[in-house]
């Protein structure tokens, strides 16, 4: 489960979609999701929330794959510029 240079890659994300985007690029890669709570914090912006999730998630994941490159990202749904939480 490496790139073309050797490197290992790793998905820090549950999310097919993420997956699939890999897949279609033709790389190999393993999957491991990251424990981070999802909360948005009281002063938080939903776009500094969403970026804040993204590198929580993967500084998780490199601390136990630090030879790896670890791919992460994050999305939420905003509605009146309110973040809606996952059910």
């Amino acid at each position: 489960m490496t790139g073309s240079n050797g490197v290992p890659i790793v998905l820090a994300s549950e999310s097919p979609r993420r997956a699939d985007v890999l897949r279609m690029l033709g790389l190999s890669f393993r999957v491991v999701p990251a424990g981070v709570e999802e909360r948005i914090g009281v002063v938080e912006s939903p776009h500094d929330y969403v970026e804040r999730l993204a590198r929580e998630k993967v500084a998780e994941v490199v601390a136990g794959n630090p030879d790896a490159l670890v791919v992460g990202g994050d999305t939420v749904v905003v509605l009146d510029g309110r973040v809606l939480e996952k059910p």
